[in-house]
C-alpha cells in the first residue's frame, strides 16, 4: 500500500473519522499539500492533520479536509505574496539557497515535493514575476566524509555545492539513468534540455 494511503488510514483511526475510500483519498491528498505547502515530511503533515481534526471534532466543530488541500494553500501564496525579497528569505531559515539567477527577484530555497524529494526552488513564484526556475537536487555519492552526520538540509546544501555545472546555464547538474541501465548527466531547468552520455562500466 502506498505511503500516503497508510497514513490517511492513521489520520482517519486517531481522529475517529469513517474510513470510507472517498474520504481515504481525500486525507491523503490533504496530507500532500500540506507537506507540500509546509516543507516538511508527509509523515510530520499526516501529525498536524491528525491533531488538528482530533481537536475540532473534540470543540463539535464540522470537519472539511479540503480546506487543508485548498483554503490553506491559498493563505499561504497570500502570504508569501505579501512579503518582501528579504522577508520571504527570514522564512525560509537554513533552506534558503542563493538569489534567484533566473528573475532576480526571488530566493533559491529546498522545497519540498509531495514525493518527499528536496528540489530547489525560487520564491517569485508566490510574487507577481511568477519564476518557475528550480532543478532537482544533484545525488552525491554515499562514501562521502561525514554524510552520516549531515541533517537533510545539510546534505542537500552538500550536493549542490559538489554537484557539476550545466555548461548551458551554470545550473548543477545530476546523474540519472535511463531504461537501458547507461547513465547521463542532465540539466533539470525547464527549457534547457543539457544531457551527457557517461561511459557504461563493464
Amino acid at each position: 500500500m502506498r505511503e500516503l494511503m497508510q497514513l490517511a488510514l492513521q489520520v482517519a483511526r486517531r481522529s475517529g473519522l469513517a474510513r470510507t475510500w472517498a474520504l481515504l483519498v481525500t486525507i491523503e491528498s490533504a496530507i500532500g499539500k500540506e507537506a507540500e505547502l509546509a516543507g516538511c515530511t508527509v509523515g510530520e503533515a499526516a501529525n498536524t492533520i491528525s491533531k488538528e481534526v482530533f481537536e475540532a471534532r473534540k470543540r463539535g466543530e464540522i470537519i472539511d479536509l479540503f480546506y487543508f488541500k485548498d483554503a490553506r494553500w491559498r493563505n499561504r501564496l497570500d502570504h508569501m505574496r505579501r512579503l518582501s525579497k528579504e522577508e520571504r528569505k527570514v522564512v525560509h531559515g537554513d533552506k534558503f539557497m542563493g538569489d534567484c539567477p533566473s528573475c532576480g527577484e526571488g530566493n533559491l530555497y529546498l522545497h519540498r515535493k509531495r514525493n518527499g524529494d528536496l528540489f530547489v526552488a525560487c520564491d517569485g513564484y508566490y510574487s507577481d514575476c511568477r519564476c518557475q526556475y528550480g532543478y532537482a537536487v544533484p545525488e552525491i555519492p554515499t562514501t562521502q566524509p561525514g554524510l552520516s552526520k549531515m541533517t537533510e538540509i545539510e546534505h542537500a546544501k552538500a550536493a549542490v555545492a559538489a554537484a557539476l555545472r550545466c555548461p548551458n546555464c551554470g545550473t548543477p547538474i545530476t546523474q540519472r539513468t535511463n531504461r537501458w541501465g547507461g547513465q547521463f548527466l542532465c540539466c533539470t531547468v525547464k527549457g534547457c534540455g543539457y544531457t551527457e552520455s557517461l561511459p557504461s562500466v563493464s
